[in-house]
């Protein structure tokens, strides 16, 4: 991190690749909780190869952000899948196709939601190919809000 101005008031976080690159990927997460202790706990979302993302983990509940793997522009094709604690969550997918019916399973298995998402009809992608959902901890799912 940089201090900028070295004002201790405003920083700046810069990323470098190790090694030269033609592409670049990173996904930053911000969570701005209210106190120390209710800030969610970061990690690498365990997902099909399609897709990367990150999972924050709450008392509150937890948040999955996931994308596309491919080259920038490239929709997601293919079954997604991913793993996350089986607790009230909400889900983000980016790069989908737009304005697309998908179907979203999450099945409780071993204090874990195994979540699989494929083209269907019950959600529908945003004109942008976002799609949105929330998972009760019971792994029954419904549209975001």
């Amino acid at each position: 991190m940089v201090n900028v101005f070295s004002s201790n008031k405003l920083y700046r976080v810069e990323v470098r690749p190790p090694a030269a690159a033609t592409d670049s990927r990173w996904l930053t997460v911000l969570d701005a909780a209210s106190t120390t202790g209710s800030v969610a706990l970061g990690s690498l979302a365990v997902s099909s190869t399609n897709v990367k993302g990150a999972v924050l983990t709450a008392a509150a509940g937890n948040k999955v952000a996931l994308f596309g793997a491919g080259a920038v522009g490239v929709t997601v094709t293919g079954t997604v899948t991913f793993t996350e604690p089986a607790a009230v969550t909400k889900v983000v997918v980016a790069d989908l196709a737009p304005n697309t019916g998908y179907a979203v399973t999450a099945v409780v298995s071993g204090g874990n939601h195994n979540v699989t998402i494929v083209p269907g009809t019950v959600f529908t992608t945003s004109e942008y190919g976002t799609l949105y959902v929330s998972i009760a901890a019971n792994g029954a799912v419904t549209a975001g809000n």
